[in-house]
């Protein structure tokens, strides 16, 4: 929450815990939204203030939508989240109505932006590592919990192997529908997932700082398409025996379909170091050529 707030620039807002069930009909559709609210186990409240808040909302998304909408007319760029409870009949363990705390965002730009999916997941990464988690990765997904979520553009945020949440973006007749012309990308977290990651997180442990300089390089790499970053990380990092390798970042995918077509490249920057000695250029020169036969292997082709 202060690494969304402080370092990533979201501004915090906060709703009634009501279910908005006009902008909820908006994002569902009206076609299916009766079958979809009938399928949904809402509690409803006994004496509701008026028909529009008769039960408590089951997901944070519809009322933080509003406000983007509210605030897109007058910024280029909206950034918000809220911290907030849903509701669900399901007894908890005292016998009364279950509630779980989300931390839902969205992040919402005028102009185009095709690298905003990227970004936001940047974001999280870099709250949750902010926050003490290290294994933190984005796995695709093939079932949404809400109709409203475009299924192929939607992933899983994991903590080690325990789903905390989801990173979306809204299916674009929708945004359509609302006169959105540029990019928009959310995400939600369940609070009570993320702490029982923490739970089965190994306890944190200081390290003494390196006592010898890492070598630096970059590598890029030509991949299918459809390959998963987290797949080409983990090919390297499994190729490397002697544990020198310390550190795979992404920090560029490129796109060129006349030169490269149905491939995309990702370019990749890699730590080596020794606790024992300082590396010599032949010693890390045999350790990329022995990486490099790992990836032609699986049919991967280096960029040069």
């Amino acid at each position: 929450q202060e690494s969304l707030s402080l370092s990533l620039g979201y501004h915090e807002v906060s709703n009634y815990s009501f279910c908005d069930l006009e902008m909820s009909q908006k994002l569902v559709g009206s076609a299916i939204f009766k079958q979809w609210e009938d399928d949904q186990k809402f509690v409803r409240l006994k004496n509701p203030l008026g028909q529009e808040n008769d039960r408590l909302r089951i997901d944070l998304l519809p009322s933080l939508f509003k406000n983007v909408l509210a605030n897109f007319n007058r910024d280029s760029s909206v950034f918000l989240y809220e911290v907030g409870r849903t509701y669900h009949p399901e007894p908890d363990p005292e016998g009364l109505v279950t509630e779980i705390r989300h931390i839902t965002g969205i992040k919402a730009v005028k102009a185009k932006d095709e690298r905003l999916f990227f970004r936001v997941k940047g974001d999280l990464i870099v709250a949750l590592k902010h926050a003490g988690f290290t294994q933190v990765s984005v796995v695709p997904v093939t079932k949404t919990p809400f109709p409203y979520y475009h299924t192929r553009r939607s992933a899983q945020i994991q903590i080690g192997k325990i789903g905390v949440g989801h990173l979306f973006q809204l299916k674009p007749k929708l945004l359509l529908n609302f006169e959105i012309t540029g990019s928009l990308v959310a995400f939600d977290l369940e609070i009570p997932k993320i702490l029982e990651a923490q739970s089965q997180h190994p306890p944190k442990r200081f390290q003494k700082l390196p006592e010898y300089p890492p070598t630096i390089l970059d590598l890029a790499l030509l991949v299918p398409e459809i390959t998963p970053i987290a797949e080409v990380q983990n090919e390297m990092v499994q190729g490397n025996s002697k544990g020198w390798l310390r550190k795979v970042e992404l920090f560029d995918i490129y796109r060129n379909a006349e030169k490269y077509p149905n491939q995309k490249s990702l370019a990749f920057t890699l730590e080596y170091r020794s606790d024992s000695n300082s590396l010599t250029g032949a010693q890390v020169e045999k350790e990329i050529k022995k990486l490099i036969q790992g990836i032609e292997q699986k049919g991967w082709k280096l960029r040069t």
